[in-house]
């Protein structure tokens, strides 16, 4: 993962197409639950560029209020879609970081801000590739 961080920070500078070596995602799952087609690649990358900024942003006011509640709230609902994304780090990361705030209802566990930190990250990355697919994708 740091490998793939690194590749991708290194080449932000550019407008180029990610690569396989600098994705930290895989939509070959979601263009096979769509058919290949371009119409619906595009509306659900956008509804996904959308929604996940907000959503993120509750989880991480949920972590610097150490609210356990909030946080599995958050966590399971931004991993609902992931695996179509090909974020299974990322989706196993959030259903670690749900669990945990389940069973721990009232005692904190500071893996949890560990976790945050990576998705926080992953997602920073992720939400700068993806409109790059978006520029590259076909018009149906």
């Amino acid at each position: 993962m740091l490998t793939k961080i690194k590749t991708f920070l290194s080449g932000l500078s550019t407008n180029q197409e990610p690569t396989p070596e600098t994705k930290l995602y895989d939509l070959g799952l979601l263009k096979d639950t769509v058919g290949n087609n371009p119409d619906s690649l595009r509306e659900i990358i956008t509804l996904f560029l959308q929604s996940k900024p907000a959503e993120l942003e509750q989880l991480e006011l949920a972590v610097k209020d150490h609210n356990l509640s909030a946080i599995a709230r958050w966590a399971h609902c931004i991993k609902g879609n992931l695996k179509l994304f090909g974020m299974d780090e990322t989706y196993n990361q959030l259903v670690w970081i749900e669990l945990i705030a389940k069973k721990n209802e009232k005692q904190w566990n500071n893996d949890i801000e560990v976790y945050w930190q990576r998705i926080d990250q992953t997602f920073t990355l992720i939400l700068s590739q993806l409109p790059k697919e978006l520029a590259y994708m076909p018009v149906g």
